[in-house]
């Protein structure tokens, strides 16, 4: 038995242990609890009014937000075994028609969950950005967290702006941009490959092989983000190289690190490539067959100086500001279309108050950070037309893949990945153990102020719902040898925009979408590229029925039938 000093001494020690675990496990609450109020709370201001009117209005319009749900469509047709994988039910009987688009695949297995669940391709459209948008808030938590070493109130809070981005929800009707969110999470599994790989063979195997997979399914989702992710990497890769091209000891250290790592490699590199195989499929065959965006298209799209600060007439911090100036300076600031991908004055100050710190501490060692301050910045000026004056063309005409990007304004929308890293470190920089009330307050107060300048007041929403599908609806059961259809008018036989907007889109779109929807063909479409032989636009002009006919001889298409999309009447085809 103790003594009384002894037993008291055991019971104070356990006292104090209780309250230091009871300590930890409350600051465990705390920090769960702060992650899920940053995620629900982004999630919320992002889909405001998705949530305010329960879905009754959704990202989109009835050209490419229709043209996407489609696409979207015809991989739950593939998944419940109807379509090919790579070819949709619209501009039939064309082959590897996916390759006229994005593909949309991970957007598409996402979609078909909710649309396996019985919710409508409309609000499952939505449904799925809502689960882009969750990937890209954990995924950039997880880089400030496992490789910054943020605290985890600045990692949630730079998540949110993250997650906020003014440019993608200006530009939210384009959902293939909200895959921007693949990119922290394409970043945080090669960290954790490089570093696992040499000690743990087993894991850096699964996670090289989830990074290989995931590439490549990105690559056959959203081509413009991911090449965006490739063309950025390769130029700060390349400055990597040219700042140690004397260092012989970086390169020993990466030559040791491959030999430690040689097995993960060999069965991530295989991965990649046999996962590369079917995009090849796809778009390098339909790529030959209808060509390329020509130079002079492409060089249109591509930014001037200011454009950087372009957050669009109704950013609620600097929309007034940014209207004021357009008018300034007229076209070279437009306040709508492409070129309104830029970026807020905070995080770009505190992107560059990061850059600035970082190229004056010469005494860093770490080469791999210098070349991304130097590197982004560098990649962004490559794209920048000076008064008509571009680089462009070099990487048009030698970078891989480059003449498949036609609106290179959009790589501005992609580098807010990468400047909200640098923000994020400008900030924890600037507040890191500066724990006095003042600093604190005032560390609030920027944080409250990024949120703010990322809210826009647009409105990127332009599909109901309700009436979308009230219009599936009311069509009835096309004649029983009807195997093919193509349309004829429009819906309520309004204009969809002006005489040629309309003539591309105004019927062809709500074909594709019928089409995938009740598992019929169409000869009807519109993508960013046409099937060579292809012309079925202009449904409004004399001579559209008569292109009809001729494409129906062409093809030798049979039991084909009409859609009057005016009165929604099915008729037999001679």
């Amino acid at each position: 038995m103790g003594t009384p000093l002894m037993n008291q001494t055991g019971i104070q020690l356990r006292g104090k242990f209780q309250s230091l675990i009871n300590g930890l496990h409350f600051r465990r609450i705390c920090y769960v609890f702060i992650f899920i109020l940053g995620l629900l709370s982004s999630l919320g201001i992002f889909f405001r009014t998705q949530f305010l009117t329960h879905f009754g209005i959704v990202f989109g319009d009835r050209a490419d937000g229709l043209i996407e749900i489609s696409i979207l469509e015809h991989w739950r047709n593939v998944f419940l075994g109807v379509s090919p994988w790579m070819r949709t039910l619209f501009f039939y009987p064309a082959r590897d028609t996916l390759g006229y688009n994005d593909g949309y695949f991970i957007y598409g297995v996402i979609f078909s969950i909710w649309r396996g669940i019985g919710i409508n391709p409309f609000i499952s459209s939505d449904l799925t950005n809502i689960v882009i948008k969750i990937i890209g808030f954990v995924s950039f938590f997880l880089i400030s967290f496992r490789i910054f070493r943020c605290p985890l109130p600045i990692g949630v809070l730079f998540s949110m702006i993250f997650t906020l981005t003014n440019s993608t929800y200006v530009n939210a009707y384009h959902a293939q941009l909200l895959s921007v969110s693949f990119a922290p999470l394409i970043t945080i599994l090669a960290y954790e490959f490089i570093k696992s790989a040499p000690s743990n063979k087993f894991k850096s195997c699964l996670i090289g092989c989830f990074l290989a997979i995931l590439f490549d399914c990105w690559l056959i989702s959203t081509f413009y983000t991911i090449w965006f992710f490739v063309y950025g990497s390769s130029i700060c890769f390349f400055i990597f190289l040219l700042l140690n091209i004397k260092n012989t000891n970086i390169f020993n250290k990466l030559l040791i690190w491959a030999k430690e790592s040689f097995i993960p490699i060999a069965v991530t590199i295989p991965t990649l490539i046999i996962g590369v195989i079917p995009f090849w499929h796809v778009y390098h065959f339909t790529s030959r067959a209808v060509g390329m965006h020509p130079l002079s298209e492409v060089q249109s799209y591509l930014p001037s100086l200011i454009d950087i600060i372009n957050v669009g007439p109704n950013n609620i911090v600097y929309g007034h500001f940014i209207t004021s100036l357009s008018l300034l300076l007229g076209d070279s600031l437009p306040i709508q279309g492409e070129k309104v991908m830029g970026l807020p004055f905070g995080i770009l100050l505190l992107s560059i108050i990061f850059i600035i710190k970082t190229m004056k501490n010469r005494k860093l060692e770490n080469k791999l950070i210098i070349s991304l301050v130097i590197g982004v910045p560098i990649s962004w000026f490559i794209t920048i037309s000076f008064y008509g004056h571009n680089v462009w063309w070099l990487l048009y005409k030698y970078f891989p893949g480059a003449v498949a990007v036609r609106v290179i304004s959009r790589y501005e929308l992609f580098l807010s990945f990468p400047l909200t890293i640098f923000a994020m470190l400008g900030f924890y920089y600037l507040f890191k153990n500066k724990n006095t009330p003042l600093y604190i307050l005032l560390g609030v107060i920027v944080s409250g102020f990024l949120i703010a300048e990322e809210i826009n007041r647009g409105w990127p929403l332009g599909l109901m719902p309700h009436t979308e599908m009230s219009r599936l609806q009311q069509i009835g059961v096309p004649p029983k040898n009807c195997k093919v259809f193509y349309v004829v008018n429009s819906r309520n036989g309004e204009m969809y925009g002006d005489a040629g907007t309309d003539g591309v889109y105004g019927n062809n779109v709500d074909a594709m979408i019928i089409a995938e929807y009740f598992r019929l063909p169409t000869i009807n479409g519109t993508d960013s590229f046409m099937p060579p032989g292809w012309n079925l636009n202009g449904y409004r002009y004399p001579d559209y029925k008569n292109k009809i006919d001729e494409y129906i001889n062409k093809n030798n298409i049979k039991n084909i039938c009409s859609l009057d999309l005016y009165r929604m009447v099915w008729k037999n085809t001679p």
